[in-house]
């Protein structure tokens, strides 16, 4: 459905994991395209960064 639903529509208006009942903007097309599945917690910072399936990052715009 996410794979479709990026094809079809602009970037702005898709709602990632929408069949699966995720919030809306949880997710966006970078987190997608990289396969980010989960959220951890950074013990030294007490924040969070997106843990990807890929380990490879795209080149920032």
């Amino acid at each position: 459905m996410d794979a479709i639903t990026t094809l079809l529509l602009p970037a702005h208006k898709i709602d990632y994991n929408k069949a699966a009942g995720a919030d809306a903007k949880e997710r966006d097309l970078r987190s997608y395209v990289l396969g980010h599945y989960r959220n951890e917690r950074v013990e030294a910072t007490g924040s969070t960064r997106p843990v990807g399936l890929r380990d490879q990052h795209l080149p920032t715009a």
